[in-house]
């Protein structure tokens, strides 16, 4: 969603919000423009410092694109971080918690660590960072501000306000064990994390951020960057979920609530509203311009990637290979600046389509799944399989996605009598639409690669090269690896990290690469990279095992069980959840810090030079 469609959710949506309003429409709309003119002045001061003292130059097809290769882990891992940290992960966890008790917010936090793990731009990676950092800190304000309150009277108060709550019959959670807030073995919160968990493979799979952000780290960055930010991502979803979704049950009743004398209706609570209305609850008008803050940094953030990916596959995947072959890096540039603006068009007109039709955040979070799911298995295919066809490819997820929202809607009408809005967002259709787009595809892939088959040559890969510089001559054509020179990192020391070889450019008169044969083709990467990538290759595969492990098994199968948390348990198990939030500033706020310190220093060495020069000069 954009912010401007956010912003009328939260703050002024009457006929769902029983007439509540959290904050004037002025003051929303001043702080959106007011933070946009401010990240917008950031960007472009962080550009023309990386173009004068890091000589990376944004208006370069490689630098706007893909960073140069050049992002080092600490910054990879903040940018992922911040990427990751949708409205979901900061909105919709608390709703699990109010849905499901203890058990909701840790299937939503499972499952993006589950994203995660699989797994200008340099400018938006500074911007992704600072809004990391503001976004982080104002999490963690929400947990303790809320948790220690008066009104909660901290960790064993929030404990015995849920139990008395329970045992005056005001809550009965169908499908939890005794019907508790307080036990892991919730029916509805484990379909709901089986839902996420496909929703979030195919998220990891199709989000062109994800890509995007890990062709411009360094090659030996990748993977720690992105383990390191699926470890510090299970923080927001699991405690600020945790405390929101148990206090927003204990105080929707109370006087202080902004719906009081009523508690919260279905359409509020799917909406997103239990994390705003709980701070207002609590802190007052500074909570909710605090949950404001939160929110445009999350939405910002994920959208600032996307926007820079998208218009890469316009410009390069489509223009360049297409519409003009012979495109300049400068046209290609262009291009992409003319990408942003369409992707930002797009995403508002359907946001406001979704917004108006009456779609609200639980509608659209258990119905991304059956969206995004048919292309995954046929993009692993593409990966991975030599023999899948391009028809294949392009027809298999189109009848996987036909065969999803089929099995969806049937379903819905099956059980409940009804095709709406309502229905199509029950669990039981939304996960046997889910299983439809993400496994029918298997099956539509191999009937159509068998019906013709056709061997794909893993070298034609080798025919993706670099732009070259407008003012490089018709007759350059690219060196061989062995000439390469590495791109430095700019969060590296004298001693670099190897980095992406991107090949040099010589004038010579030899053939483009696309005239170049199978055999004569070269790998841009030497034989070291080749080497280091293989490790690399094994050290994700290991994770990826471990995470799944830890996540899926042996940590929530053993608490599925007749059990509710006893005191002690849930002290551990909320303290520890707050020990993840602190836990997560040290590895995407303190760490890029460290881990870049040699460009910051290098900038600001740069900067402090040019204005001795200029007091001298004046």
């Amino acid at each position: 969603m954009d912010v401007m469609s956010i912003l009328r959710r939260v703050l002024t949506l009457g006929d769902v919000t029983g007439g509540v309003s959290l904050l004037s429409q002025a003051t929303g709309y001043g702080m959106v423009i007011g933070l946009s003119i401010i990240f917008a002045g950031i960007i472009l001061l962080a550009t023309k410092v990386q173009k004068l003292y890091l000589q990376e130059d944004s208006g370069k097809s490689e630098m706007f694109m893909v960073a140069n290769r050049s992002v080092g882990t600490g910054l990879t891992a903040s940018a992922v971080f911040s990427s990751w940290m949708w409205i979901n992960e900061t909105v919709f966890s608390s709703v699990m918690g109010y849905n499901y008790g203890i058990a909701g917010p840790f299937w939503f936090a499972a499952g993006l660590v589950l994203y995660t793990a699989v797994g200008g731009l340099k400018a938006t990676f500074i911007t992704d960072y600072l809004h990391t950092c503001i976004a982080l800190i104002l999490i963690i304000w929400f947990t303790v501000a809320v948790l220690v309150s008066d009104v909660v009277g901290g960790v064993h108060g929030l404990y015995d306000k849920v139990l008395a709550v329970e045992a005056a019959g005001q809550y009965h959670i169908v499908g939890n064990y005794k019907g508790s807030l307080l036990t892991f073995r919730s029916k509805g919160a484990f379909m709901f994390g089986v839902l996420h968990c496909f929703g979030n493979l195919s998220l990891m799979t199709m989000d062109t951020g994800f890509w995007q952000k890990s062709f411009a780290s360094q090659v030996n960055s990748t993977v720690p960057g992105y383990n390191i930010a699926s470890v510090a991502i299970f923080a927001v979803p699991w405690g600020l979920g945790t405390v929101f979704g148990l206090t927003a049950r204990v105080i929707e009743t109370l006087p202080i609530f902004p719906t009081y004398p009523h508690s919260f209706t279905a359409a509020q609570v799917g909406a997103g509203y239990v994390e705003p209305y709980t701070l207002y609850a609590i802190l007052g008008t500074g909570g909710a311009v605090g949950m404001l803050l939160a929110l445009f940094m999350s939405v910002t953030s994920t959208v600032s990637s996307s926007s820079i990916a998208v218009s890469s596959i316009l410009s390069f995947d489509l223009y360049r290979t297409y519409i003009n072959p012979k495109a300049t890096d400068s046209q290609v540039v262009r291009i992409s600046h003319y990408g942003v603006v369409f992707h930002g068009a797009f995403i508002t007109g359907i946001a406001l389509a979704l917004n108006y039709g009456g779609a609200n955040m639980t509608w659209l979070g258990y119905v991304q799944p059956i969206i995004t799911s048919p292309a995954v298995f046929p993009t692993f295919f593409a990966l991975m399989w030599t023999g899948q066809t391009t028809k294949a490819a392009v027809i298999s997820p189109i009848l996987g996605l036909a065969t999803g929202i089929i099995i969806w809607l049937t379903t819905a009408k099956s059980i409940y009598g009804t095709i709406s809005l309502d229905t199509t967002v029950k669990q039981a259709p939304a996960l046997y639409g889910a299983i439809g787009s993400l496994f029918s595809p298997i099956l539509y892939s191999l009937i159509v690669s068998y019906a013709k088959p056709k061997t794909f040559d893993w070298r034609e890969f080798l025919r993706i090269d670099t732009l070259k510089d407008d003012d490089s001559s018709d007759t350059d054509t690219t060196a061989s690896p062995g000439t390469s020179t590495p791109v430095l990192a700019a969060s590296s020391s004298d001693d670099e990290k190897t980095a992406y070889k991107s090949p040099v450019t010589v004038r010579t008169q030899r053939r483009s690469i696309h005239d170049l044969s199978l055999d004569e083709l070269e790998h841009p990467f030497d034989k070291q990279t080749l080497a280091d990538l293989k490790v690399w290759l094994k050290i994700a595969w290991a994770f990826l095992i471990f995470v799944m492990a830890v996540t899926l098994l042996l940590w929530p199968v053993p608490l599925y069980r007749n059990y509710i948390f006893t005191r002690s348990f849930y002290t551990g198990w909320i303290v520890v959840a707050i020990f993840w939030q602190f836990l997560a500033v040290f590895a995407v706020i303190l760490y890029p810090v460290y881990d870049g310190w040699d460009a910051i220093s290098k900038s600001a060495v740069g900067i402090y030079r040019s204005l001795v020069k200029r007091k001298i000069g004046a």
